[in-house]
């Protein structure tokens, strides 16, 4: 189903039933597929918001749920919603303030504790229909678990039965949204869509072992995949007869896994529009960045202007929501999203269109990540020779200093950690010897003048006082350069595309930035600065002009539609290069390391090759000698080198590791698995490391480390019973992150150690908090939390209370987590505060020899 089908239907159901209808509806969207008993069971534990407001979701709206366009009958007495639905209604149900992950979070337990029982059916399809349902509750809130749940059970699908193999593979899908961190699990579903294992049924055996080897925690810090796709628009026609439009979805690197043909219609109001903006636009006198010569008109009118800019776009718009264009806007909703990172080219020969501004597509706005350019008018297969230098380097041409100002540019590009060579109005001599230097360039930069002849058509830049040279003349100029490795060239200057039969995208460069119109100097300085800022820290290159182009628009009550000016133009068979594409960069960082084996230990107990004696690899194949190195995925390792005190610094190409790591949390798995092999090894007895580890496992541990971690406390503290604070970690730990088996394990011995500390109202409440992740029914939980231990108490004996509550000289006390008792506190009562912790005396006992009575102590 259509995303857009979806709202309708949602909308319509809304307008029907209500607002209390469609937030029961949202609610009914967490379970993969839906049953009367489960959704009136849901229904009765679902009537108020997380802030406890009272929802008023009357019963009849189960019926009507399931009867409603939004469910579909798959069974008997079994239902499901479309994804579409489905994700919709949970987006709605996540965003909404008045519930949120909590509420995500609350269905999660509240599924998992539905289930419990159907698990252990020895009908095997409700077996299966509840594991489904318990990956389910896993996926939004342990998703780790899940991931490798089901990959376990794909892998041994492989060998027993295909239809069973097909049907997790349908369940991966269903999860795609929260399980999207987990590559491998995705990928190995995506080969078994594709149909490219083995025998159509099983892996190829590099795959299989790719997968399988993984250890638990290396899903930890593999990055968040970001899909980059690539959507190519050619337009084929002109704006007085309309256009023949092709669309082309792929992934980036691949071929079009997407083809759609659609038809725009002769486009003569936005002709009219355009040329009005741009007399408009040009009457501004803040355009210096001209020739000294150019006519500026004065009669500029700034809100003249803005109207323009708004009548272009409301057409521009209208246009492209023409009736034969439909089906190239419903194929980018459907095979694009917002977590896509997308690059939208337009390739079309005709002036006008490559001159319009495209990033104000409104379709664009359910893309965040996208950003629009023209694909470059050459025929040339696209080239990607990146040079093998450590740094990047850069040529900057300089133009007509004295009648505009460079200098902000130059102090822009003078920051970077790059080989930069300036160049202040050479001749063209001395230009082209530059161009075709041996070494080669990575960036050209120019900062200047820029004008077009009108009898020719052609563009000309002007590179000193008595000499130009056109774009036919600069592209021989280029080559050399192209073939060296050059991949990105800056054309800080006015009318830089749609300038006839020539533009700087005709140069042969693979990528090129420009201004699409006038630009004045301090747009220009900006822009570079906005982009060199984002570009050298590695963003990408399209989110690096998105994010510049943006930035300008704090600029526009100055000079308005200065967003508009910044174009990318493109070889469309080119990859965009990164910063780290372009220089190698090593880093040391110093550590506290200086165990080698336990390091190398550490290493490997992530599944990760080590390597001693041997070279780091870094970006563009440069390597540096190590005394350790983990080999990782990818062309960048991590190595140690030791110093002579016996510590190790830390030496990678960090740029190049993030490219398939999450380099922080891969660096922090491997520290703190040092630190817990030492402590096992050298310090098992010490309580405070054990305490702080415990803590930093806590906060930032990977899931391998955790489970062992857990294992590894719970036996040190059948030797250690004495411990609380490494007692309270570890019971934390469990709830976070335990296995069922862990969390009932921790509740079973927990139980024994409160009997025998009856008064640690710590302990007790991180107790039930383990009760409660079980899902255990309240009255269930509260029969636990009274019965687990037995109190004896004496009078005048010294107990720990809680105080919950104040209304006038009554205090109400909470002790041993369980018990509550009212007194008259006319003394203190005004000195206390709600939650504070105090000591009170036993004053009176019942014949039972429970609590009767109790004093605070003064």
């Amino acid at each position: 189903m259509k995303p857009e089908v979806a709202r309708r239907r949602i909308e319509a159901f809304e307008k029907r039933f209500g607002r209390t209808h469609l937030i029961f509806a949202c609610h009914a969207a967490f379970p993969l597929a839906l049953t009367p008993d489960l959704l009136y069971k849901l229904w009765a534990n679902f009537q108020r918001d997380i802030h406890g407001f009272v929802l008023g979701i009357p019963w009849v709206a189960v019926a009507d749920l399931l009867l409603s366009s939004l469910c579909d009958e798959v069974g008997r007495e079994l239902y499901e919603m479309d994804t579409a639905v489905r994700n919709s209604l949970l987006n709605r149900l996540k965003e909404n303030e008045n519930f949120g992950q909590q509420r995500i979070n609350e269905l999660s337990d509240f599924l998992l504790v539905y289930v419990r029982q159907q698990l252990q059916s020895n009908d095997q399809e409700v077996r299966d229909f509840a594991q489904a349902q318990r990956w389910t509750a896993l996926a939004y809130v342990r998703p780790t678990e899940a991931a490798q749940e089901l990959r376990a059970m794909l892998e041994q699908a492989y060998k027993q039965d295909k239809s069973e193999q097909l049907r997790l593979v349908s369940l991966v899908e269903a999860f795609a949204e929260p399980l999207v961190e987990f590559e491998p699990l995705l990928v190995l579903v995506n080969e078994i869509r594709k149909g490219k294992s083995e025998d159509d049924n099983k892996p190829n055996k590099q795959d299989s072992k790719k997968i399988t080897n993984v250890p638990s925690g290396y899903y930890a810090f593999k990055p968040k995949p970001i899909v980059e796709k690539l959507a190519l628009l050619t337009f084929v026609g002109d704006v007085d007869n309309g256009f023949n439009v092709l669309l082309e979805i792929s992934l980036e690197g691949d071929i079009p896994f997407i083809k759609q043909r659609g038809r725009l219609p002769l486009a003569s109001e936005i002709i009219d529009r355009y040329q009005k903006w741009q007399f408009l636009y040009r009457m501004n006198q803040n355009l210096v960045r001209l020739e000294p010569n150019a006519a500026v008109q004065t009669n500029f009118s700034r809100d003249d202007l803005q109207i323009a800019a708004q009548l272009l776009q409301e057409a521009l718009n209208n246009w492209l929501k023409s009736k034969l264009f439909h089906p190239i806007q419903d194929a980018l909703i459907k095979n694009l999203s917002g977590s896509n990172r997308v690059r939208v080219i337009i390739k079309a020969e005709d002036n006008l269109l490559r001159r319009l501004p495209w990033h104000l597509w409104d379709i664009l706005d359910h893309f965040p990540q996208s950003e629009v350019a023209l694909s470059a008018r050459v025929t040339e297969p696209a080239k990607k020779l990146y040079s093998s230098r450590l740094k990047a380097r850069i040529l900057a041409l300089l133009v007509d200093t004295k009648s505009i100002d460079v200098e902000l540019e130059r102090k822009t590009i003078e920051k970077l950690d790059a080989e930069i060579e300036f160049m202040v109005e050479p001749s063209k001599e001395n230009l082209y010897k530059k161009l075709w230097d041996e070494k080669g360039w990575d960036i050209f930069l120019f900062a200047g003048h820029g004008l077009r002849t009108v009898d020719v058509e052609t563009g000309i830049l002007r590179i000193n006082p008595q000499e130009s040279l056109t774009i036919s003349e600069l592209k021989d100029g280029f080559k050399p350069s192209i073939e060296r490795g050059l991949q990105l060239g800056i054309f800080n200057t006015c009318e830089g595309v749609g300038l006839g039969k020539a533009e700087f995208g005709d140069l042969g460069i693979p990528h090129i930035i420009t201004m699409r119109d006038l630009v004045s100097d301090v747009l220009a300085q900006h822009f570079l600065e906005y982009f060199i800022g984002a570009f050298s820290k590695g963003m990408s290159l399209y989110l690096s002009v998105k994010q510049a182009r943006e930035m300008l628009q704090k600029l526009e009550g100055v000079n308005p539609c200065a967003s508009w000016l910044p174009v990318i133009v493109q070889h469309p068979a080119a990859t965009p290069p990164t910063w780290s594409d372009l220089s190698a960069h090593f880093s040391t960082l110093r550590t506290k390391i200086k165990d080698k084996e336990i390091l190398k230990a550490a290493i490997s107990a992530l599944g990760i090759k080590v390597k001693i004696n041997d070279y780091v690899r870094g970006s563009k194949n440069i390597r540096t000698q190590a005394d350790i190195v983990a080999v990782l995925e990818g062309d960048c390792d991590l190595g140690w080198c030791q110093n002579s005190d016996g510590s190790f610094d830390l030496v990678a190409d960090l740029w190049g590791v993030s490219k398939n790591y999450d380099q922080t949390l891969l660096i922090n798995a491997i520290n703190w698995r040092y630190g817990f092999y030492i402590f096992k090894q050298k310090e098992p007895n010490n309580y405070d490391r054990l305490k702080d580890y415990l803590k930093s496992v806590l906060q930032r541990g990977i899931l391998q480390e955790e489970q062992e971690v857990i294992i590894y406390t719970a036996a040190w503290l059948q030797a250690h019973t004495e411990d609380f604070d490494v007692r309270q970690q570890y019971l934390k730990l469990v709830e976070k992150c335990g296995t069922v088996e862990q969390q009932n394990d921790a509740l079973s011995q927990t139980a024994a150690w409160l009997q025998e500390h009856p008064n640690n109202l710590e302990i007790r409440e991180q107790y039930l908090a383990i009760v409660k992740k079980l899902g255990i029914p309240e009255q269930e939980q509260k029969e636990l939390s009274v019965s687990s231990p037995t109190h004896s108490f004496r009078v005048g004996q010294v107990l720990e209370a809680k105080v919950t509550s104040i209304k006038g000289n009554k205090v109400t006390y909470e002790i041993v987590g369980t018990i509550k008792l009212t007194e008259k506190e006319p003394k203190n009562s005004k000195y206390l505060l709600e939650n504070q912790i105090v000591q009170v005396k036993v004053i009176q006992l019942k014949e039972d020899g429970t609590l009767k009575k109790v004093k605070k102590l003064d």
